[in-house]
């Protein structure tokens, strides 16, 4: 796993723990959240990488 996915993973568990307090809605809601930063991230990168080349 790269360190990225690593990171989303263990934001995830995070947000399913906070989901305990939580309700259904909002844990998916803050996993969602979570799921599209770190998409704006990879594309981020994605979109670096091409400009070094």
């Amino acid at each position: 796993m790269t360190n990225s996915q690593l990171n989303t993973t263990e934001m995830i568990d995070k947000g399913m723990q906070q989901s305990h307090s939580m309700s259904v809605e909002e844990s998916v809601r803050t996993i969602e959240n979570i799921m599209q930063v770190e998409a704006a991230r990879q594309q981020d990168y994605e979109d670096n990488k091409i400009e070094n080349l």
